[in-house]
């Protein structure tokens, strides 16, 4: 009996090409089948750089995001926690509820778990570097990511410290008056204002502006840390933070005592 010959190598060859030629036919949707998907809703702001985003099949994933890294909440410096606090608002105000785009380098997760992505909005911003430029992180090159982007977030690093801006700031931020904290929506400013009214929601505690259209906020779980607020009607204050708006009224949270200052 004659013994069994495995494939010669011009047969080896040619199945290769027959299967090359079944997965090449195959729709692309398929043959990315275990990819991450590529867009999804933001439901939750961890901190500057880490996300939650639902994709369309109902599943919701944490991401970082690849090549920045923001303050920590949890640092012992008040700082360190102030700029923390401001980074998280910026990526909240940017990226929550917000349809997001996203892109992936070689690597698809971090040893966490998390998916490891780039992040852009229906506008086309690049929100990984739009909080470098505005001095909220710092650019993150531990781990080596696309070489393009590598530069482009250092560039926006280096321009928001020469700008003094965010993290780099080296003086206390820009004074303004209540009725003109429009001009600043989406940036660290201080704001002065004469309290109007004080009031107890179910999920903050509010201080009115004299100058309407503008509130100081505490939310409920940091409450305690601002004792006496409902003494502050008919007084001026300066509150210091991050410029939003919810529902028209322009508004800034508090969550360290030292971001409201009482002046009389």
């Amino acid at each position: 009996m004659r013994a069994k010959r495995g494939l010669t190598l011009p047969a080896v060859l040619a199945l290769g090409l027959i299967v090359h030629g079944m997965l090449s036919a195959l729709p692309a949707q398929t043959q990315r089948a275990s990819a991450p998907p590529d867009s999804g809703l933001v439901v939750v702001v961890y901190d500057g750089d880490t996300v939650k985003v639902r994709f369309a099949d109902g599943n919701e994933r944490k991401v970082r995001l690849i090549g920045i890294d923001s303050p920590e909440m949890d640092d012992e410096r008040e700082e360190v926690r102030f700029m923390a606090f401001i980074a998280k608002r910026f990526a909240f105000l940017n990226l929550y509820r917000k349809n997001v785009h996203l892109a992936y380098d070689w690597d698809l997760e971090d040893q966490y778990g998390r998916l490891l992505a780039y992040l852009s909005t229906d506008d086309g911003a690049l929100f990984n570097e739009l909080i470098l430029k505005e001095g909220f992180a710092f650019a993150y090159r531990k781990f080596p990511f696309r070489k393009d982007l590598m530069e482009r977030f250092k560039a926006a690093e280096t321009e928001a410290r020469r700008a003094g801006k965010g993290l780099w700031r080296k003086e206390s931020p820009l004074e303004v008056p209540a009725s003109g904290a429009r001009a600043y929506l989406g940036h660290l400013v201080s704001v002065r204002m004469t309290c109007s009214g004080f009031e107890e929601r179910r999920s903050f505690a509010v201080l009115h502006s004299l100058a309407g259209g503008f509130e100081a906020l505490v939310p409920k779980e940091f409450r305690t840390a601002f004792p006496g607020l409902e003494g502050l009607t008919g007084k001026t204050v300066v509150v210091s933070g991050l410029v939003e708006e919810f529902g028209g009224t322009l508004q800034i949270l508090l969550y360290l005592p030292r971001q409201i200052v009482l002046i009389k």
